[in-house]
């Protein structure tokens, strides 16, 4: 990653000059959720630079990762890791030091923490135990993946990271096939066509964007189908971070099912149909079409396999 260093360490220094002054007005014993950049370090903001600078502790996802970052801070700084499979383990002592007065910047490897990075769990258990919890707002892969795809960006919903398993995959995907706008997901590099795949199975063919790279050198947005993504990236290696978006404003409000009286037997039996072959067993495609149409498994399972006079 090629960066602007000069520019990076006049808004440190800018920084250092306005720490003696402003030391004493960052509270105590308040959880920072602090956003960091998606790519280009030149997008950390002034006032992520000082509270990083002030607090008595960092929680990095990643402190080798966030070494970019974090050598340009005061150096007594505590820093201790704080990732997903240790994030219980740490809870306590990072509550303690809360509760002791002591103030904490939770960072994640880029981006929000929280949004599929650590951090919801430390959040949610401070707000339960009264600590006071505080954003410093900055970069988002989602919000910029969704402005430059050129979708409707309102309504959109967030899906997170998909599932690495296919058959997990469909299931996630195909609860959100009623939403009437975009939807948005996080994938890695190795799995972004079987990815491709499965949105071609379960949405058909439908408007799709990948954006790779956002705010580096190497930053692309590909936008068509996911077959014909597919075919564009076939004999390309994916490399970094990805994220998909799913264009799905345009169907039919009329035929949405708001409730499974305006359901037809023959709909019903197609979506049934369409996840089995997608490789779900009867009883798990009678619960991912139950959870989809809010009418019980056992309504589903008559209007699709008892026959009616």
């Amino acid at each position: 990653m090629n960066q602007n260093i000069n520019e990076f360490t006049y808004c440190t220094y800018i920084i250092q000059q306005e720490n003696t002054k402003k030391a004493q007005s960052i509270s105590q014993g308040v959880l920072y959720i602090v956003a960091t950049p998606i790519g280009n370090l030149n997008d950390i903001s002034l006032r992520a630079l000082e509270i990083l600078n002030n607090a008595d502790i960092i929680a990095c996802e990643d402190t080798r990762h966030s070494q970019h970052i974090l050598q340009w801070l005061k150096k007594n700084k505590k820093i201790v890791s704080y990732y997903k499979f240790n994030e219980k383990k740490r809870l306590p002592m990072l509550l303690h030091s809360l509760k002791e007065g002591k103030s904490i910047a939770l960072i994640s490897d880029a981006g929000t923490p929280g949004l599929s990075d650590p951090g919801e769990l430390l959040i949610q258990q401070a707000i339960s135990e009264g600590i006071p919890v505080d954003i410093i707002p900055g970069p988002c892969a989602i919000i910029a993946a969704l402005v430059l795809s050129g979708f409707k960006i309102t309504p959109f919903m967030f899906g997170g990271y998909l599932p690495s398993k296919a058959k997990e995959r469909n299931i996630h995907l195909s609860r959100f096939k009623q939403f009437p706008g975009t939807i948005v997901f996080f994938e890695t590099p190795h799995r972004i066509k079987k990815c491709l795949i499965a949105i071609e199975n379960v949405y058909n063919n439908i408007p799709v964007c990948i954006a790779r790279e956002l705010t580096k050198l190497n930053q692309e947005i590909i936008r068509g189908t996911a077959a014909t993504i597919l075919n564009n990236i076939e004999n390309k290696t994916m490399k970094g971070e990805i994220t998909i978006l799913i264009d799905n404003s345009s169907i039919d409000k009329n035929n949405m099912h708001d409730s499974t009286s305006q359901l037809q037997i023959a709909d019903i039996q197609a979506e049934f149909n369409k996840l089995i072959s997608q490789g779900l067993s009867k009883q798990e495609a009678l619960k991912l079409l139950s959870e989809i149409t809010g009418e019980s498994k056992k309504n589903l399972y008559a209007r699709i396999f008892i026959k009616k006079d």
